[in-house]
């Protein structure tokens, strides 16, 4: 049986994979390449282990539940309009020229809104030089300018995204959660902005090959008068011994004769 299966869509759940602290990971197929360099005995199955949706974050506080209606009505008219797809196409194009967030006005007569992302997963949530950018920090900024809200954006790692979501220090989570049943009394979550496909990485023992004995003495006979013989020359040292060797036995023989 599996110890553990990892949702944590973060580099440390491949650490723990490599450390050996759990079984196997889910993750999105697309890190595979910098999984390559970065840990080279880790491998994604090919097959799609399952489909997963996602979606923003807010407490389930009374105004936490408020933000999250205001939300989902912003999202769907983004979604009505086609602006969520010409916003998708943007910041997910191949050539990426348009990793630039439009310039917002904020009336704030709502107030602060406290914002937590990642900061890590480009082209969704990210740096550019000092300033955290990407699609969801620009869907959570245009939130804000269309509700009356001023953004606080602060970046933590999703476990501290999750906790401070549940405890209320954060008013809108600008990350993938998960949506699925039992997360209603901690956490609400938005319509579904996204789905991805997820597959399992594992860690990939290294094979071992059973030579035959024979073979193994072959190879090394075959180094060792390559070493000798070519690389290094020793053939001069052995016929000036065997120049020695035929002088000493002449001398032999006649002493013995």
């Amino acid at each position: 049986d599996f110890r553990a299966i990892s949702e944590l869509f973060d580099p440390d759940i491949y650490e723990a994979l490599d450390a050996g602290k759990v079984d196997v990971a889910l993750g999105f197929l697309t890190a595979r390449d910098e999984l390559k360099q970065s840990h080279p005995d880790i491998a994604f199955l090919p097959e799609p282990f399952t489909v997963m949706n996602y979606g923003f974050g807010t407490p389930a506080s009374e105004r936490g539940q408020a933000i999250c209606e205001e939300f989902n009505a912003y999202f769907r008219q983004l979604k009505e309009s086609g602006a969520y797809d010409a916003l998708s196409e943007k910041w997910n194009s191949e050539d990426r020229t348009g990793d630039v967030m439009d310039e917002y006005q904020y009336t704030g007569e709502k107030g602060p809104l406290k914002i937590v992302t990642v900061g890590t997963w480009e082209p969704m949530t990210f740096y550019s030089g000092s300033t955290v950018t990407g699609m969801f920090v620009e869907l959570a900024y245009g939130f804000c300018a269309q509700a009356g809200y001023t953004p606080q954006i602060e970046v933590a790692d999703f476990a501290a995204e999750v906790t401070g979501l549940g405890s209320g220090d954060y008013d809108l989570m600008a990350d993938t959660i998960t949506i699925k049943e039992g997360r209603e009394d901690n956490i609400c979550i938005s319509d579904q902005l996204l789905s991805s496909e997820d597959n399992l990485a594992v860690k990939v023992e290294p094979q071992v090959r059973v030579v035959p004995k024979a073979t193994v003495f072959a190879e090394n006979l075959k180094r060792s008068l390559y070493r000798n013989f070519i690389q290094e020359d020793r053939y001069q040292m052995l016929l000036s011994g065997l120049g020695v060797t035929i002088a000493l036995s002449l001398v032999a023989g006649l002493c013995g004769t």
